[in-house]
């Protein structure tokens, strides 16, 4: 899956920070059964003037890999909210003139 910040995030401390929370969360007795590879940062994605995409990736059992992400992402969004970490925005798109 993939998680969108603000271009002035520093990425080295967010990426710290995923790889951080996906060893967690593999570790933990909860989701140690579904993780096989823990979630962890793959590459930056597309990028624009308000949002830089970062790649995350790790491997689960069939069927798993919708709550592990799920439950990744909720981690990842409280982790960041402490942190101050601004996630990406979209701006919004003018409708088309007529």
């Amino acid at each position: 899956f993939s998680i969108t910040v603000a271009p002035s995030a520093d990425l080295e401390h967010v990426i710290e920070l995923i790889n951080i929370a996906g060893e967690k969360l593999a570790s933990e007795e909860k989701w140690q059964s579904k993780v096989i590879e823990a979630p962890s940062f793959v590459s930056v994605g597309e990028f624009t003037a308000t949002t830089v995409s970062l790649l995350i990736s790790g491997k689960t059992q069939p069927y798993d890999h919708w709550s592990v992400a799920a439950e990744m992402r909720r981690r990842l969004f409280e982790t960041f909210e402490k942190k101050g970490i601004e996630l990406g925005t979209t701006l919004p798109v003018a409708p088309p003139r007529k």
